[in-house]
């Protein structure tokens, strides 16, 4: 079975929290994708929120946020 790739970019913030959160815009994807991810990710200590939406059903994209308690979200 081949591996297939995964395209996403960083969507744009210019609140003041943009260091603590980040949004990445994955396309082709999914709530299969996405529910794996946040299911793990919210699972790590320093992570205060962690979530996905798919913003329309004829779009073929899911919206993934991640926002610390501290530091930085790379």
């Amino acid at each position: 079975m081949p591996i297939s790739q995964v395209s996403l970019f960083l969507a744009e913030s210019g609140s003041d929290t943009a260091t603590k959160s980040k949004t990445f815009v994955f396309n082709d994807e999914g709530h299969t994708l996405g529910n794996a991810l946040r299911c793990i990710i919210s699972s790590y200590p320093d992570v205060e929120f962690c979530g996905y939406t798919i913003p329309h059903p004829a779009e073929n994209k899911m919206h993934f946020r991640i926002q610390m308690y501290k530091g930085k979200c790379y």
